[in-house]
């Protein structure tokens, strides 16, 4: 194998066996103490998680269909929103994109699993909703053992405003979503009920 294919595969095992949280200046370290995602009355809450060590270095920046900084998705990590319930679509990365149409009810806490995934010459990542009815919704517990971080807002938002490529980036995953064929959709929405109830246990 050469030397750069050995190096690179070192670096790989590395990262997986560490743990590594990745790190971002629009995201905050939560404290130590801090509490793990729970429902509110009044509010949704939306857990964005990315469990995973592939493309360590590379951070994925959500959106929401109104140009509003969501997070980004750091390796071994997890970040909150509560935003009003309502209608989001929930736009991931800039060139590559992916898009999550979420119906939101207040008291609910929904999860998502940000899943990059490898391209031609770029790595890209996909938004896959949990349902409480799916294998995955098991290993919430395992995934929440990873670092709590916290969006700055309003540098996040800041960095937003001033990217020349927001307005055709969100005219292009509106598009997406509108064209996207029927049977496609279920795998890129949520529901008002498929996440947990606030008088719900823990899963």
């Amino acid at each position: 194998m050469p030397i750069a294919r050995r190096m690179a595969a070192l670096v790989i095992a590395l990262f997986s066996i560490s743990g590594c949280t990745g790190s971002s200046a629009l995201m905050a370290r939560a404290p130590a103490n801090a509490p793990p995602p729970a429902g509110a009355p009044n509010v949704a809450t939306i857990v964005f998680l990315r469990p995973n060590t592939f493309a360590y270095g590379q951070n994925f920046r959500i959106i929401d269909h109104a140009g509003r900084f969501v997070g980004e998705a750091l390796c071994n990590a997890y970040f909150v929103v509560r935003p009003p319930p309502g209608e989001y679509v929930f736009i991931l990365g800039d060139e590559h994109i992916d898009v999550l149409y979420a119906n939101l009810a207040p008291g609910f806490t929904y999860y998502v699993n940000v899943v990059p995934v490898p391209g031609s010459f770029a790595v890209k990542a996909q938004l896959k909703p949990m349902r409480p009815n799916e294998a995955e919704w098991r290993r919430l517990d395992e995934y929440l053992r990873d670092s709590q971080v916290v969006p700055r807002l309003d540098k996040g938002q800041e960095v937003v405003d001033r990217d020349p490529g927001l307005r055709p980036l969100i005219e292009r995953a509106k598009k997406m979503w509108a064209e996207m064929p029927a049977r496609e959709r279920p795998a890129h929405s949520l529901g008002p009920t498929e996440g947990k109830p606030l008088t719900a246990a823990r899963p």
